[in-house]
């Protein structure tokens, strides 16, 4: 429920205000819905990168993540 309120009040930002914004999510599903560019950072290197008119699919998603 914290998280679902959160995400409201970041959309509501993003509407009213236009802000660019940067969001640490682990749950690739809803950062995926949200952002509209999504960058996977390991080990301080961005092993992946996607534009929401074109996102990974959850198998590129695991391997960026855990490097297999």
């Amino acid at each position: 429920v914290v998280v679902d309120e959160i995400y409201q009040k970041l959309n509501q930002l993003r509407r009213d205000t236009g802000l660019s914004m940067i969001v640490v999510e682990q749950g690739s599903g809803r950062a995926t819905a949200f952002c509209n560019r999504i960058y996977v950072v390991r080990l301080g290197e961005v092993v992946a990168r996607a534009d929401a008119s074109a996102p990974l699919t959850e198998q590129a998603l695991r391997a960026a993540y855990f490097g297999a």
